[in-house]
């Protein structure tokens, strides 16, 4: 759906693909933050209940993986974020009245 809403706002107006991708990040940041209780533990529903999931900040086996994994696909967001910008930037048509 992002994707598509990404084509649809760049064929529709010049800056509006950037707005989308910038509530789509809002949207994402919003919901792991109301929920981030849940998403900081790795276990089942009742060990989450009972306060016996492991913690992904703790020291446990889960914590170093997840970690790392969040981390690579945050810098691989930014990565193709200034990819997607540099791109832009390159094929920018040239003002109205030009050719």
């Amino acid at each position: 759906l992002g994707y598509i809403l990404g084509i649809w706002a760049e064929h529709w107006k010049k800056n509006l693909s950037l707005a989308v991708i910038g509530a789509a990040v809002f949207l994402n940041v919003y919901i792991i933050a109301v929920t981030f209780s849940r998403y900081s533990v790795v276990g089942s529903l009742e060990e989450y209940r009972a306060g016996t999931a492991a913690a992904l900040f703790g020291p446990n086996p889960v914590s170093l993986p997840m970690n790392a994994g969040a981390a690579v696909m945050v810098l691989m967001g930014l990565y193709y974020l200034f990819c997607f910008v540099k791109e832009r930037k390159a094929v920018s048509p040239p003002p109205h009245g030009q050719s």
